[in-house]
């Protein structure tokens, strides 16, 4: 699961929050803000002109599509909103995954949206259909995640702590998930 994508220098990342479900980076040098226009870094990622819907999957795909066509071909992970104003039949086509790097949904939302018969499964055929990687938040379960194409899927167990407010996990994890991918790392 390794990725590198227009390294010039030890990357610093350079997210754009686009929808309350999408994240994308850009690697660029530790010394810029934000990825500039030249051949060792991309072009910089017009939040303003995305759609901002954050409501289902027409706004998703249409965020999804812009990001992945730029020239920089930025990292991009997906989580969704599975809340009861979500029509879930919104999400049923997950072709829209084929442009994403990651997909990052709790198992909660998975449950929602898909009812899997089995989770586990699921995770892998996603992989493999989409060639992105699939992560399933398990709250104090720790997570699975399966590499994109589906050739292998890894139980991550939580670090121990006490815990004082949820608030914002999921978040954390895919912020952090999208730096692990923005580093390298495996």
């Amino acid at each position: 699961m390794k990725l590198d994508r227009h390294r010039s220098a030890p990357p610093s990342i350079a997210a754009a929050i686009v929808s309350a479900s999408i994240w994308a980076a850009t690697p660029c040098t530790r010394n810029s803000v934000a990825p500039r226009s030249n051949a060792a870094t991309a072009a910089p990622i017009d939040a303003a002109s995305l759609p901002t819907r954050p409501s289902g999957s027409p706004s998703t795909r249409a965020n999804v599509h812009k990001l992945s066509s730029l020239p920089s071909k930025p990292i991009i992970t997906l989580d969704v909103l599975s809340d009861s104003y979500v029509d879930p039949r919104l999400y049923q086509n997950l072709d829209f995954l084929a442009g994403v790097t990651a997909f990052l949904p709790s198992d909660a939302e998975i449950n929602r949206l898909w009812a899997p018969e089995n989770l586990e499964k699921w995770v892998v055929n996603q992989a493999r259909q989409f060639g992105c990687h699939v992560a399933a938040k398990l709250g104090d379960q720790g997570s699975i995640v399966s590499e994109a194409g589906g050739s292998t899927l890894y139980r991550v167990p939580i670090f121990p702590v006490s815990v004082v407010d949820t608030t914002g996990a999921g978040d954390a994890f895919c912020g952090g998930f999208l730096a692990g991918l923005v580093e390298g790392r495996t």
